[in-house]
This record gives C-alpha cells, structure tokens and sequence, in this order.
C-alpha cells in the first residue's frame, strides 16, 4: 500500500491543531515542506482537527490519536469504545487543567479490514472514496449545514458559503457531553481513499476535486494547487493508494 501525508499550519493560522495517524505513528508538525510517502501495512489511518478557537486543540487531536494508536480489535464497537477512552483522556486533562476548558477535536479515518473498510468521523473531517472518475465523499458532516442539506432546505453549493457552515454537531470534547460517530463500510477492492480536514476541503470545488480523481496518482497536483490557495485554516490530508 502506498501512503503520503501532509499537515501545515496555513498561511493564517499561529499554530497547527492538526494531527495524524498513520499506521500506528501520530504525527504532529507546524509545517511540511512537502507530502511524506512511504510504503507499509497498515490498518488505521486518521486526520484529526483540534477544534479552531478551542482552547488547546492542539492537546485534544493529539491526545486521542494516542489513544486510537492502540485500537484492537479494529471494528466499529472498538472504536467506539477507544473514542469514549479517549474522551475521558480529555476530561482528565481539563480536571488538571481548567484553562483548557472546551478543548476538543473532529476525526475521520479509515480501518483497512481483511474484506471490507470502515470509513468513519465524527464532527466535519472527512473521507473520500476514489470512484468513477470523482472522489466521492464516505463520511457524513456533523455540522448545521449537513443537516440542512439531509433536509432539503439547502444545496451543497449554498453550504459552502452559509456562515454557520462551521458550527459542528458533534465532536469530540473533555466534557460530560455525548458524541456522534458516523461509521459506514465500503467493499474492499484496489482503490484510493483520501482522509482530510475541513481546512482542506474546504479549500477545493467540485471540479478541482474531479480533475484530481482523474489523475492517477493526484498528490502532487493537489500539493501545487493547494500552494495557491488562502489556506485560512490548519490544512492536512492522508492519501491511501490500496
């Protein structure tokens, strides 16, 4: 299996409240100077997003991707589990440290399984499948504007500018309130999956995101593109090439 991955601050941001996980290593860096790659086994893949005016958001992604370091067995009930753990890790945290109070993080990744993959997320990180000429989105946003969408009372386009399309659902925070989490299991074929943060996508119309997909191995065109835009937000991705 071939994996790159990128995580960068942006252009605005102070700090980067972003992490990885990729296999079982956690990832956290300001900046990249480019996508890593590397080939390797692997089960669970993850982008974790410390919520943005948070505080200590970087503490929060990265604290519960150690958690889900040590996910096993790798199922829906275990990751359910490891996030509920991981949770509690926060709370902890804020008990010894009250400042910290709010801290948290959305997620979304993947579990490469034997015969199938669970795409799964909580609050706006999402994952892509590579299909048919288009990344098709996986996950499901726990956002306001998600909800509006299911219901018919916008389009996708209109969520993209609505200005409560950053107001989450759900997400992960060391607090006493419960949590979404949004799983759902793809056949496992040779394909791709792309797993980012909204800091990315964000960044990307539909179009761009099609040209991608035509590409057969998009990184680095999606690298250079993203070179250009604002990057308002903490930006990073993981590219699965199955």
């Amino acid at each position: 299996m071939k994996v790159w991955y990128f995580t960068h601050k942006g252009k605005v941001r102070q700090n980067n409240e972003d992490a990885l996980l990729v296999g079982k290593e956690v990832i956290r860096r300001e900046v990249m100077d480019a996508p890593a790659f590397k080939e390797m086994e692997g089960k669970l893949f993850v982008v974790a997003d410390g919520l943005g005016g948070h505080a200590k958001g970087e503490v929060a992604s990265y604290e519960v991707l150690k958690v889900l370091s040590e996910l096993e067995p790798f199922d829906e009930k275990s990751l359910n589990d490891a996030l509920w753990k991981a949770k509690e890790t926060l709370l902890d945290y804020v008990k010894k440290e009250p400042s910290a109070f709010g801290l948290g993080t959305a997620l979304a990744g993947v579990i490469l399984g034997d015969k199938d993959i669970i795409a799964f997320n909580v609050g706006d990180c999402r994952v892509y499948l590579k299909k048919d000429g288009d990344f098709v989105k996986v996950s499901r946003d726990h956002t306001l504007v998600e909800d509006l969408i299911i219901a018919g009372k916008i389009s996708e386009e209109d969520a993209r500018f609505h200005p409560q399309r950053h107001i989450l659902t759900s997400a992960i925070l060391g607090d006493y309130s419960d949590f979404e989490l949004y799983t759902r299991r793809i056949p496992k074929k040779e394909t791709a999956l792309l797993i980012c943060s909204d800091g990315f996508w964000e960044e990307f119309s539909k179009e761009e995101m099609k040209f991608f997909a035509s590409l057969e191995e998009p990184v680095d065109a999606i690298f250079q593109a993203l070179k250009e835009k604002p990057q308002r937000d903490n930006v990073s991705f993981i590219y699965l090439k199955l």
